[in-house]
């Protein structure tokens, strides 16, 4: 079995990254805000990885579509709370169950890891208009980042890993209950963004207790970095060039560093979600990354009590003196 590093860097994913990041880069000496945009569009195949062999990456073609579509199928249910519980539940239920199957795992997986946690980010949204805008940004940056990796010369592929058991129906149930509660807060405090908390809790738990540790740490201190960042900028409002430099720095980054377990990916969505609600209101931009902190822990507390606590209390323990 292959153990992950912590840390991973790959040179060529560095490239890829910086090379995905240059639309962002030039729109950065215009407008700023267009330029976080064009980030974001990026960032989802950026952080995709870039598999062994080119007939592989054509997955970066549709890694837009995969977060763009459930973030338009959350953003179509969040104005009716009654019916987006319920939906991000069966979901939830649903590709747990899938990625317990031999035919239908590795679907159930993606599902289960990202196609349901976009349903929650959905619910942030409150037209299918914005997250349609937002899903043809997400297409047009996998393009440019599938075009970048066919450069990449073809390697070896690594021996693949094999699964420590598969989930099944209670860890399914508390997945979705998971995602339900959080949601349910969100809607019943009126959050201005339902779906972080949600699309927190769905992120970080996993059937692993170790996996899930370390996805929950990593999660909150990759938030606190990235958010911490983009407001540092935001408020000094450097040159049009630091942002410029900063947008292709963190591009890279988030290619780069592909694979690695520490849970790093929020540290570069944070940056580019508070770039974008911050930039054009510099006063929102602290309430705004408090807002993104509070919300993530909420979303980890609940994954934290699912995920860990619950199966505890509910396994019988042997007797004691």
């Amino acid at each position: 079995m292959r153990h992950e590093r912590w840390f991973v860097w790959n040179p060529a994913a560095a490239i890829v990254g910086a090379a995905a990041s240059i639309p962002a880069v030039i729109v950065s000496f215009s407008d700023i805000a267009a330029a976080a945009a064009l980030g974001v569009g990026v960032l989802p195949a950026a952080i995709v990885g870039i598999a062994p062999l080119r007939r592989q990456r054509i997955v970066l073609l549709i890694a837009g579509l995969l977060i763009g579509l459930p973030m338009m199928l959350g953003s179509l249910v969040a104005p009716l709370p009654v019916v987006a519980v319920p939906v991000i539940f069966g979901l939830a239920v649903g590709a747990v169950l899938l990625a317990g199957t031999a035919r239908f795992a590795r679907l159930g997986g993606l599902l289960m890891t990202l196609a349901v946690p976009m349903v929650g980010v959905g619910l942030s949204y409150d037209t299918v208009g914005e997250t349609a805008k937002l899903t043809a940004l997400f297409v047009s940056g996998s393009v440019l980042v599938w075009l970048c990796a066919m450069a990449v010369p073809e390697r070896e592929p690594a021996s693949g890993d094999q699964t420590s058991g598969s989930p099944g129906l209670d860890c399914g149930l508390r997945f979705g209950a998971a995602g339900a509660l959080a949601a349910t807060i969100g809607f019943a405090f009126d959050f201005d963004h339902v779906g972080w908390a949600c699309a927190a809790a769905l992120m970080v738990m996993r059937p692993v207790r170790d996996v899930q540790l370390a996805r929950m740490t990593g999660r909150v201190v990759s938030v606190i970095s990235g958010g911490a960042v983009a407001l540092l900028l935001i408020e000094s409002g450097p040159p049009a060039a630091v942002f410029a430099a900063v947008f292709l720095v963190i591009l890279s980054l988030a290619s780069a560093t592909h694979g690695s377990r520490f849970y790093l990916t929020p540290a570069f969505t944070t940056f580019f979600v508070i770039m974008l609600l911050g930039y054009s209101n510099p006063d929102d931009a602290p309430s705004r990354l408090f807002e993104r902190i509070n919300e993530t822990l909420l979303g980890v507390a609940i994954a934290l009590f699912f995920g860990m606590v619950l199966p505890l209390l509910l396994t019988p323990r042997s007797g004691r003196d």
